[in-house]
């Protein structure tokens, strides 16, 4: 079957695969042109600096920047969402994982105490279990107290151990940080993709500026990536996987640069192989 693009992207990850068929091909040896939405925030400033004596001007110069701000947040979002998907899909499988909820029993708003205690509970799961992969995300609930979501691959650990480790002091003067939640995990397929809509609701929020979006544990696994253009292993593969296997996801992303964008998730078979 002769697949409507001409460029192939193959990600291969522990249990899926993911094939991305480009219309057009990435720009090459050139330099993308740029709209004005894409200006940096520097040269808006510059711009609407310029302008200031006119005010009607300079207010359509800051609504603008409002929009550019707002696109650049947006962009972000996906981003982290795409990099998220990939590491839990890589690292983590639905019979191991475990999600849990870590939140504060006070009013915690401080970022930075918050990252602290996670810090302190990560050094005591690794000093009894040894090292593990984990990635854990901040959310914010309404009235502004911090908690976490944590994706890890730890073996099987009594509820009542896991909150004694959630906490501060031994004994008679240990006290909890505040609740911690195990959540079942039903999507065998497509993990990455399950958990992301618990994971990223808040990964834009401002508070976060200058703070890292998730945090992982060291020596995560990336996805092996093979690209390519027609005739390309990248398009065997591609080939393969549509015409004798049904995506457990698909989607069509429009692309100012590359057209329309075939996005297809499947179940990992063995013709990698085959195919090399």
């Amino acid at each position: 079957m002769k697949l409507n693009g001409e460029y192939f992207i193959v990600k291969v990850f522990s249990n899926t695969i993911r094939i991305k068929v480009l219309e057009r091909g990435p720009f090459v040896g050139q330099k993308k042109p740029r709209s004005k939405l894409e200006l940096s925030t520097k040269e808006w400033w510059q711009d609407y600096n310029a302008r200031k004596p006119n005010d009607s001007i300079g207010a359509n110069v800051v609504e603008m920047y409002e929009r550019v701000k707002k696109e650049h947040r947006q962009k972000y979002k996906k981003r982290v969402k795409k990099d998220l998907i990939e590491l839990i899909n890589l690292n983590f499988y639905h019979k191991t994982a475990k999600h849990l909820t870590l939140t504060f029993k006070e009013n915690l708003t401080d970022i930075e105490e918050a990252y602290y205690r996670h810090t302190k509970f990560i050094s005591k799961l690794r000093y009894r279990y040894g090292n593990f992969k984990f990635v854990t995300v901040t959310e914010f609930q309404k009235r502004g107290a911090i908690h976490f979501h944590q994706i890890n691959n730890l073996p099987f650990i009594k509820k009542d151990i896991l909150d004694s480790l959630w906490g501060s002091g031994r004994g008679i003067r240990f006290e909890p940080y505040g609740l911690l939640f195990i959540s079942p995990i039903k999507n065998k397929y497509g993990l990455g993709r399950y958990l992301c809509k618990y994971l990223v609701k808040d990964i834009d929020d401002p508070r976060l500026r200058d703070k890292k979006a998730f945090s992982t544990s060291r020596k995560m696994k990336r996805p092996k990536i093979i690209k390519g253009y027609a005739g390309s292993l990248a398009e065997k593969i591609a080939i393969e996987y549509v015409d004798n296997y049904k995506p457990v996801y698909e989607i069509d992303i429009p692309s100012v640069w590359n057209g329309i964008i075939y996005l297809k998730d499947f179940i990992k078979r063995d013709i990698l192989a085959k195919q090399t």
